[in-house]
């Protein structure tokens, strides 16, 4: 077997997954180690901008010890695009596996810069990615939320901020309790 993905030309060029099944890429692994080299990251990177092939993706990278990070801005890129939050877990789990809170990082740094239904994703992707409490990143998220609540004037994105922050003030960190008095006060109003 090569070292391409789809050793058979036929698959790359029909991306007919379903018509594989799951042993191909089972197979694939089988005689060598479970990294993937930077041609077969660009060819997953590929895939993902493709609507039926892209759910191939998270499937193969069960079997992936280690990736880039290029691939996993790739994979949370598409799980921001699925609307449907059943499904764009399958785009975060892999990358939580291998990355760890470098996900909710990537998550919290990119909201600020992002328009409204891309905030959205980000919100769906939140609920697969949660922080502990007391943590940097519980903290980091905290801070840029409440940020966006107080710059913002669209009423349906400060509605999916609150459904993300605490209701009680004791549930803030005592560096952003100044900022969190001003939400709580908002939203009682």
């Amino acid at each position: 077997m090569s070292g391409e993905i789809f050793p058979q030309g036929k698959y790359r060029s029909t991306m007919l997954f379903n018509d594989i099944g799951e042993d191909i890429f089972k197979k694939f692994f089988q005689n060598r180690s479970s990294d993937i080299s930077n041609e077969e990251e660009e060819y997953l990177i590929e895939l993902l901008d493709r609507r039926i092939s892209r759910w191939f993706v998270p499937h193969f990278l069960r079997e992936v010890n280690d990736f880039s990070e290029g691939l996993m801005v790739a994979l949370l890129e598409t799980g921001i695009k699925i609307i449907d939050p059943s499904y764009n877990n399958n785009f975060v789990n892999s990358t939580q596996r291998v990355y760890k809170s470098e996900v909710s990082d990537y998550l919290t740094d990119r909201f600020p810069r992002s328009n409204l239904d891309e905030k959205r994703g980000i919100f769906r992707l939140f609920y697969w990615v949660p922080v502990e409490n007391g943590s940097k990143q519980h903290e980091k998220r905290l801070s840029m939320l409440l940020e966006e609540y107080a710059k913002t004037r669209s009423k349906k994105l400060k509605k999916y901020i609150s459904y993300n922050l605490p209701e009680e003030i004791n549930e803030y960190p005592d560096i952003l309790k100044e900022k969190a008095e001003v939400y709580l006060k908002d939203i009682k109003e």
